[in-house]
């Protein structure tokens, strides 16, 4: 005797919608759960706010300390280069102390014009252009013409639910 397939049961236990009231009924409780959810990330990011702006003001002093320890630092060692003795970098107790070799480009805002004018066709060697398709203007395009540049244009029907929107929560705080 062949043995029998297993059932499979949903992964989803879908509820009873018989009718336009029942699904009303589901979309009143969608927009309750989305209320929730909506108030509980609100209160969250107001502690995450209150949290950060805390974490400032505790770290901020020792950053000021930090600045200070550095600046005289770089004081007392550019005023000892000599015992340097030719080298970049010395080694103490509790560290190291030296300079490092660092360069950079500062560009003005009219450097790109310049570039493109002084280098014509090389400017793109010297530029970062990102080229992306531009879906809009695709989008007035026939589908034929779409066709020509291997684009297509993808037609679906895709379900939604949309709640009507809640009034602002006053959660009774005049902040």
């Amino acid at each position: 005797m062949p043995k029998q397939p297993k059932r499979v049961k949903s992964k989803v236990e879908l509820l009873p919608c018989a009718g336009w009231q029942d699904a009303d009924v589901l979309i009143d409780k969608l927009r309750r759960h989305q209320t929730h959810i909506a108030t509980a990330t609100a209160a969250a990011q107001e502690d995450i706010a209150e949290k950060q702006q805390a974490l400032a003001d505790l770290c901020q002093p020792h950053h000021d300390d930090i600045k200070r320890i550095v600046k005289s630092i770089e004081a007392f060692c550019t005023h000892s280069r000599d015992d340097f003795e030719g080298k970049k970098s010395r080694q103490v107790n509790h560290g190291v102390v030296g300079w490092r070799y660092s360069e950079s480009i500062s560009v003005s805002d009219e450097t790109v014009d310049l570039i493109r004018a002084v280098y014509k066709k090389k400017a793109a060697d010297y530029l970062h252009v990102k080229e992306s398709p531009n879906k809009e203007a695709l989008d007035a395009l026939t589908d034929a013409d779409l066709a020509a540049v291997k684009a297509r244009r993808n037609c679906k029907d895709t379900f939604f639910v949309e709640p009507t929107a809640v009034e602002a929560i006053d959660t009774g705080d005049p902040a």
